[in-house]
């Protein structure tokens, strides 16, 4: 046999056989950029959504880095600079915290910084410039604010601290400032490195060697790699190709960038919807090129008779599914950015990231999603490809696809038990294809499934458990620090001028104030065994070397971190007691405490148990003896939101609480308001917190059950659109196959309506074939479709806690009469355009 090895001979007759089927073509590029449109989208959304979210924590945790060093001295830092792996670093140095009266409530870290070092923190001024002279400063606004002075240059800042054991009262000439964010984790104050010098110059003896406990003096470096990808381990590295010991240098990663540790939850949903999407491209453009190659088949093996080989035969199929590629993904790159760019906005607003978010145009997106529909396109020619190159030249001149049906029907009709009838002839006609048959039953089911599986989250999201762990009452006031990050906690901050003011509100029909006061707690001979058994039993809860110190404490000095909290009765209901009694007057009468368990939500891991006598230290000399009541805990929603790993909790009535530690502002106030004032309340505690007092911060009800309802859309949309897409590309692919048969059967119909065969028969033989398929359809999405949905729904919303997964059929249920509509009326057209030409006229027609 002649080879044939012409490249430039493969690439027009792939060019040449595409120009042959320009209806299928318009398929096959329609599915491409379908599939192009939801890697696109989903790359948009997901990139977009990760890009503001690193943006947003990156804010919390105050610098925009890789990593950094702590407590250097100058020759640690040199060091750490000259390694050639680092792609750039910068720092600044500690001086101390002011100390103002004014600033209390706020963390404003004083310190020389480069400017490279301010900008990643997101503090370098938007008015004036970085301190150049001795006594000049730049801070932020809300430092400003505290101090009461106005946002003018040249203003003069006044500032008191502690340095290296000497007080300080400086006035400093503002030189520069920006609009401070009160996510941060602490207010920058950068002064003059001349200043620096004269009051904390650098240190030169490492603290671990020193003993020091004052860092003023210290380098706090930024690092940045090449890459965020595995940032932890990265930073290990340098500190070994440094030398230095990683039990004593001070290291820290940026956890806002999601690549800086691999989470396999995440990784596995990512996953899972790629593989969704690459399934649903993968099964149209192969039942395209399927469909394709077996009409062409008979070409195919007419250029084997002439030399071709199987190989170039591979390449003139994969020829045509590049240059297709090349007309679908860019279409389809477009559209799916358009829809990645409309969707974003409607998202993020119902996230706490609205007004923040960052929408990604990333050229990562773009040749993503290309990659992968081109490795969707090219696994879908594999088979097909397989099938042109293996092709017998004789077998392939002989084949015709309604050859092969005749006989079925041959078959059929030789059968005396089996009536012919349009149904019978329709599910032959099924049979003799059954992979292409497959392909569209599961095409068609994709949709339905995700569909299925997004409403089964959604209906599985628990209003109810959402608000047990959220809010426990209509309001809560308590001092933003508790409700959202920061670095330091302020647990007395509800003040008496809006306790008044809540008490006075028309409709209140219950308020209750959460107090609380941590310490040490030092153990007794039983607490001590049981706090040893708990260590032994739950060895995972203390990783390390997180949890060293708070070991050392049990083991050597039998201390423990512990909480103290008064309540009263409305908020002593709203407690979860897991067992005991928890008869009100009884626990009142200010003998008794309940005690909180190791295991958090459960009764297990006991401190104490019921009727142990304990003894709580209140401080100035004052003790008292209690004996535990119930074992309980402070719920989530009205507590202080943090804790230390071993945790003694103690509860009192806030009469006793009050009467041993003194008058002192809450941690916590929640009030009940009846129905018809809740929205007037609401606008005035918004109005209090944001204009009267900043300081506090508030939640309602409303605000989380709006919340709620925002993570319901937020699935709907995404997962909503996702199936919409899926649906197109079901239907474009029932569409491919309906009409690819009907054109391929053209001189089959022909000879059956010559023989008698009626065009109603005919048209109820192709409705039939379309309604076998949406039976099938509906029969795989409800059984083997029921476990890939639970499968699905497990990995996007099984690890969400109000969660609860419930058994559903009803987006199937719903969509069988579209899915029925769709099947009927797709062969009755295609049967309509067939008809135009007479039958003489199909029957002189030849392949």
């Amino acid at each position: 046999m002649i080879r044939v090895n012409n490249k430039k001979a493969v690439s027009n007759l792939s060019i040449r056989s595409i120009a042959a089927a320009k209806k299928r073509n318009i398929i096959a590029i329609c599915a491409i950029a379908l599939t192009s449109v939801l890697f696109t989208s989903l790359f948009t959304i997901g990139g977009s959504m990760m890009k503001s979210m690193e943006q947003s924590t990156m804010r919390q945790v105050g610098t925009s880095s890789h990593g950094g060093f702590k407590f250097l001295t100058q020759e640690q830092y040199d060091v750490i600079a000259k390694d050639p792996k680092i792609k750039d670093i910068s720092y600044n140095i500690l001086i101390g915290m002011a100390v103002n009266k004014k600033l209390n409530k706020i963390q404003t870290e004083i310190r020389y910084s480069e400017d490279k070092s301010a900008k990643w923190g997101f503090s370098y001024p938007e008015t004036g410039t970085m301190p150049q002279n001795e006594m000049e400063i730049a801070t932020s606004t809300i430092v400003l604010d505290k101090l009461g002075i106005p946002h003018e240059l040249g203003r003069t800042v006044p500032l008191e601290f502690t340095a290296n054991g000497k007080k300080y009262v400086e006035n400093f000439t503002l030189s520069g400032f920006w609009k401070g964010d009160r996510v941060n984790a602490a207010q920058q104050a950068w002064v003059s490195r001349a200043f620096c010098n004269k009051v904390a110059p650098v240190i030169s003896v490492p603290l671990y060697e020193s003993g020091s406990a004052d860092y003023a003096g210290t380098i706090h470096a930024d690092v940045w790699f090449t890459n965020s990808w595995n940032i932890e381990d990265k930073m290990n590295q340098l500190v070994k190709r440094c030398g230095f010991d990683p039990q004593k240098i001070n290291t820290g990663i940026n956890w806002a960038y999601t690549s800086s540790q691999v989470d396999f939850q995440t990784m596995a949903m990512i996953l899972s919807v790629l593989l969704l999407i690459l399934l649903s491209g993968y099964l149209i453009i192969y039942n395209i090129f399927y469909l394709s190659v077996s009409r062409d088949i008979r070409f195919y093996g007419l250029l084997k008779t002439i030399g071709t080989t199987g190989k170039q035969l591979k390449r003139i199929v994969y020829r045509q599914g590049f240059l297709l590629s090349l007309i679908g993904i860019p279409i389809g790159l477009v559209l799916g950015w358009f829809i990645g760019w409309r969707l974003i906005p409607v998202i993020l607003d119902l996230t706490s990231l609205a007004g923040g978010f960052t929408i990604s145009a990333s050229p990562v997106i773009f040749a993503g999603s290309s990659l992968f529909t081109l490795l969707t396109v090219y696994i879908s020619c594999i088979r097909p490809c397989r099938m042109a190159a293996k092709v017998s030249p004789v077998e392939a001149v002989r084949y015709t696809e309604s050859e092969s049906t005749m006989k079925i029907m041959k078959k059929q009709i030789q059968r005396p038990s089996h009536k012919v009838t349009p149904a019978s002839m329709a599910f032959a006609n099924l049979r003799r294809n059954r992979k292409k048959a497959v392909a569209v039953v599961i095409s068609l089911s994709l949709s339905m499934i995700l569909l299925n599986s997004v409403y089964t989250i959604v209906n599985g999201f628990d209003m109810d458990k959402y608000l047990q762990s959220t809010i426990v009452s209509d309001f809560s006031v308590t001092h933003f620090s508790i409700e959202k990050y920061a670095s330091f906690k302020d647990t007395h901050g509800v003040t008496p001028e809006i306790l008044e003011d809540i008490g006075s509100l028309e409709g209140l029909k219950n308020i209750g104030n959460i107090y609380m006061n941590e310490n040490f707690y030092l153990l007794d001979d039983k607490g001590y065994e049981n706090i040893m058994k708990i260590i032994d039993e739950y060895p995972d809860a203390f990783p390390m070397p997180y949890a060293k110190e708070e070991l050392r404490m049990v083991k050597e000095n039998k201390q423990v971190w512990s909480k103290v909290f008064g309540l009263n009765k409305f908020a002593f209901g709203k407690s979860d007691i897991f067992s005991g009694d928890t008869d009100w007057n009884k626990f009142s009468n200010g003998n008794y405490v309940i005690i909180n368990t190791f295991v958090s939500g459960e009764d297990k891991g006991r401190y104490y148990d019921i009727g142990d006598k304990i003894t709580l230290d209140f401080g100035n000399g004052k003790t008292k003896e209690y004996e535990v009541l119930a074992i309980g805990k402070i719920p989530y929603a009205i507590g202080p939101r943090y804790s230390s790993m071993i945790d003694i909790n103690f509860l009192l009535p806030d009469t006793e609480f009050l009467a041993h530690f003194g008058k002192i502002n809450p941690l916590r106030t929640i009030f009940d308001i009846d129905e018809a004032h809740v929205l007037k309340t609401e606008e005035w505690i918004k109005d209090y917190c944001e204009n009267v007092n900043p300081d506090l911060a508030y939640s309602s009800k409303t605000t989380y059950e709006e919340e709620f309802h925002s993570l319901q859309s937020m699935f709907l949309i995404v997962g909503g659109a996702m199936s919409f897409i899926l649906a197109l590309i079901g239907i474009l692919n029932f569409i491919n196959s309906v009409v690819t048969s009907i054109l391929a059967r053209q001189k089959e119909f022909a000879i059956l309506q010559s023989i008698g065969m009626t065009g109603n028969q005919l048209k109820r033989m192709l409705i039939s074939e379309g309604l076998i398929y949406a039976g099938l359809t509906i029969l795989f999405a409800s059984t083997a479709g029921a476990g890939i949905g639970y499968l699905l729904v497990q990995v996007l919303a099984g690890q969400i806690w109000f969660f609860t997964w419930h058994f559903t059929f009803l987006p199937i249920v719903y969509c069988i009469p579209v899915l029925i509509l769709i099947a009927a009326s797709i062969p009755v057209i295609c049967y309509r355009t067939m008809c135009r030409p007479s039958i003489v006229e199909r029957l002189r027609e030849t392949e």
